[in-house]
């Protein structure tokens, strides 16, 4: 990768840590919402709040500031969506994968979603969830993105949901990882499954980016 496209890399994520700057006040408006919600359907008690710290309620408006930060980028939450649909907006979910794919986008997009898996862990206290089904979480929200972009005028992306996904695995496993070597102190384990992922996450970035180079055909 040319030094120019690492230098724009790095803009995109400058502009990302803006967005998620951005969405502070929105995050927590919509924690304490959502909040209000559960309280009124029963699914929290005062109790249960009272039992928090005040570690645990950041870490959840940290969650909630991530979420509407995704929503941001990805053009859910917008100040000016119009509502365009027609058919063809859902044909890139039906073309080969990464093939002429931009690198920076796949790289922002996978970078994108590490967070939210990673505070995914955490927040919701699921350390024997299996990778299979961390992966479905991950899928499941970047395909519901896909489809409600394709109602408000942009193309889906079958690259986006792949690599979408891929990120969301990849830090629920750090996070996971991260547990194991602080929570369950399982140092050695902790230790070895961390730089796997990191190595794996890597290996497949590169192997996208040269596919989409067309050096792998």
């Amino acid at each position: 990768m040319s030094l120019h496209r690492i230098e724009k890399l790095f803009k995109y994520f400058k502009e990302g840590i803006v967005i998620a700057a951005n969405c502070v006040v929105l995050g927590i408006i919509a924690y304490f919402l959502v909040l209000g919600i559960m309280l009124l359907l029963k699914k929290r008690t005062r109790e249960d709040i009272k039992a928090k710290s005040v570690g645990r309620f950041a870490l959840e408006m940290v969650f909630s500031i991530c979420i509407c930060t995704i929503l941001k980028i990805t053009g859910i939450i917008s100040n000016n969506i119009t509502f365009s649909f027609s058919p063809g907006n859902l044909l890139g979910f039906f073309e080969i994968p990464f093939v002429g794919a931009a690198t920076k986008m796949v790289m922002l997009n996978f970078l994108l979603f590490v967070p939210y898996g990673f505070l995914f862990f955490f927040v919701f206290k699921k350390p024997k969830m299996t990778w299979w089904k961390a992966l479905i979480v991950g899928f499941l929200t970047s395909f519901c993105i896909e489809l409600i972009q394709a109602f408000i005028g942009r193309l889906t992306e079958i690259d986006d949901l792949i690599i979408n996904s891929a990120g969301f695995l990849s830090g629920y496993l750090l996070a996971r990882s991260a547990y194991m070597f602080f929570g369950e102190k399982k140092r050695l384990k902790g230790l070895i499954c961390m730089i796997l992922v990191i190595a794996v996450s890597a290996g497949l970035l590169i192997f996208l980016y040269m596919f989409s180079k067309g050096k792998l055909l």
